[in-house]
């Protein structure tokens, strides 16, 4: 953990080593010094590993997204692939937040577009069916697709 004790600027040795880096002995995460304090470094090399490592499921014959859109459950494959997802750290705050509320947009309308179904208002499903469309398209292109 950050002692209090830390100074409250950053010490000017460490400009003059352009390699040194700062770590929590308690922890081993990573120290950042940022106006005159000191806070954990975002673990971004381990973020790039995930990435690589979730572009690799969507490949078409040896990742679990790739095949099962062909049709194929790889049981193994879902391991990995929950394994991954595992490993992926919470976003940062404003990152996270806006990911969160772009995601499960069009998942509620298709919620509501069952449940319009179920109750016979067939119209009504119909309309919302197409909003979904239209706001899952802009969610994609915010998002972008893998």
């Amino acid at each position: 953990m950050i002692d209090e004790d830390w100074p409250a600027v950053v010490p000017k040795w460490i400009a003059q080593v352009a390699v040194q880096k700062w770590f929590d002995l308690e922890t081993g995460s990573e120290i950042l010094w940022e106006r005159g304090s000191a806070r954990p470094a975002d673990n971004a090399s381990s973020l790039v590993e995930a990435v690589r490592r979730l572009e690799g499921e969507y490949e078409e014959r040896t990742g679990f997204i790739g095949k099962l859109r062909f049709g194929t459950f790889d049981e193994p494959g879902l391991d990995r692939l929950l394994g991954t997802l595992r490993s992926i750290e919470p976003m940062g705050l404003g990152n996270r937040r806006i990911v969160s509320l772009l995601w499960w947009l069009p998942w509620i309308i298709e919620w509501q577009v069952q449940r319009l179904t179920r109750e016979g208002a067939a119209s009504k499903a119909e309309r919302l069916s197409s909003a979904e469309s239209a706001v899952f398209n802009e969610v994609e292109r915010i998002l972008g697709t893998p």
